[in-house]
């Protein structure tokens, strides 16, 4: 009874196909190729952080004068790398000199007093 049922239902399907009108085409959009150059890149908001950090100091103190490197730059071990104003350190050399002349004064005048006394 089953395998009966089974086969009249198929039967119906098949007329029903065959009665139903044929499908109407689907209408679709058609757009005309042109070729154009292709941009590849990415961009991506972020920051770059150097692996290796290396602070620069003056061994001494005083207004730098002049820069001789640029930010990034290789620069080769002992080269100079600021300029720094010399005025401040010539004065200090002649204050310098001048207390070594008097210190030679003064030994000259303590060998004298000895000499005499």
């Amino acid at each position: 009874m089953v395998l009966a049922l089974a086969i009249a239902a198929c039967g119906d399907e098949e007329e029903q196909q065959a009665q139903a009108p044929p499908a109407q085409p689907v209408p679709v959009g058609v757009i005309e190729v042109q070729q154009r150059p292709v941009n590849l890149g990415d961009s991506f908001n972020g920051r770059v952080e150097a692996i290796q950090k290396v602070e620069i100091r003056a061994r001494v103190t005083g207004f730098i004068q002049e820069r001789l490197f640029e930010e990034g730059q290789v620069v080769e071990a002992g080269a100079p790398l600021f300029r720094i104003e010399k005025d401040v350190y010539e004065a200090l050399v002649k204050q310098r000199e001048a207390d070594l002349a008097e210190g030679r004064a003064e030994a000259v005048n303590a060998q004298t007093q000895l000499e005499r006394a």
